[in-house]
């Protein structure tokens, strides 16, 4: 089914999605925390693609979560890599281990 865009009010947590449904933008931006914190890349000024540094796909999460709200920088610093389980292209995986925090919310807060 296609996904509607809708007029939403300013400040508010609807996103557009099949059938005219909304779920909370909050869902979306914790979603997207896992994709954040993996990335070892660098976002361009402003979420933009000048100076930009990494892997294109990686990159593309990294954009989605800025302009969904998400604190890309805050929550990599809160949360740092520090140990890693590399790409296997046999196996399609990658992980990485970071220092627990509070709770994190999908915002980098």
């Amino acid at each position: 089914e296609e996904a509607t865009k809708t007029e939403s009010d300013e400040g508010s947590d609807n996103f557009p999605v099949a059938a005219g449904e909304a779920p909370e933008l909050s869902f979306f931006r914790q979603g997207l925390a896992g994709g954040v914190l993996c990335s070892k890349c660098t976002l361009g000024k402003d979420g933009g693609r000048e100076g930009e540094i990494g892997n294109p796909t990686e990159l593309s999460i990294l954009r989605a979560s800025y302009w969904g709200g998400v604190e890309v920088n805050e929550m990599k610093d809160a949360s740092p890599i520090i140990a890693e389980v590399p790409f296997s292209s046999e196996y399609k995986f990658m992980a990485t281990v970071h220092n627990p925090t509070a709770e994190n919310d999908g915002e980098g807060k």
